[in-house]
């Protein structure tokens, strides 16, 4: 039981950075740290989608 807490507690910070990304940070035009930064500054370079060069 405690396993299904962990793994709904992980998506659902997931889900707020996500959000955050796409909805705070992306229109602001505004910066990020580490791997989010590199996403950020190829979307910003390139307008590659930043789902996609984050997978990659």
């Amino acid at each position: 039981m405690i396993h299904l807490k962990n793994i709904f507690l992980i998506l659902l910070g997931a889900a707020i950075f996500a959000f955050g990304i796409n909805y705070l940070i992306i229109p602001n035009d505004l910066y990020e740290g580490g791997t989010t930064g590199l996403t950020l500054i190829i979307y910003y370079l390139f307008k590659i989608d930043a789902v996609l060069s984050t997978i990659v």
